[in-house]
């Protein structure tokens, strides 16, 4: 989905029009939207942000989120009409199976499915045993 229209970017993050002037949304009539990732290292935490504005106001659009099954907004969410808002993940994740996925789901109060503008995924290294070298030690 797609507008024209000026969306308001949030001034914490700045986001380009491009990306706020397009969307992704469940299909059909499902509830669900989900973006799944996989990463076979281990070693690597990932923390996300979403970025979000609506480009309708005659019905609501509400909905949870899920990192890999952890909530992401404490009450059901609405994304602001024509402005830009983002929900993050309030640490790093890493899982044992090396799947990651991102949940939307709507509520019984939405009357549309939930949607999603963009997505920035950070990647931090979890390092096991962390050492120090003597060269990297100025005496």
């Amino acid at each position: 989905m797609s507008t024209t229209g000026t969306v308001e970017p949030d001034p914490s993050f700045m986001e380009p029009q491009s990306v706020l002037q397009t969307a992704v949304r469940a299909a059909g009539n499902d509830t669900t939207l989900t973006y799944v990732w996989w990463n076979y290292n281990r070693l690597f935490s990932f923390m996300v942000f979403l970025h979000f504005a609506d480009f309708q106001n005659t019905q609501i659009r509400q909905f949870d989120m899920y990192f890999n099954g952890n909530r992401l907004n404490e009450k059901p969410y609405s994304p602001p009409y024509l402005a830009a808002s983002c929900v993050y993940s309030s640490g790093w994740y890493r899982t044992g199976d090396a799947k990651y996925n991102i949940t939307l789901k709507a509520t019984a109060a939405s009357a549309l499915p939930p949607m999603l503008n963009g997505i920035e995924i950070y990647t931090r290294i979890n390092l096991d045993s962390q050492m120090t070298f003597p060269k990297d030690c100025e005496l």
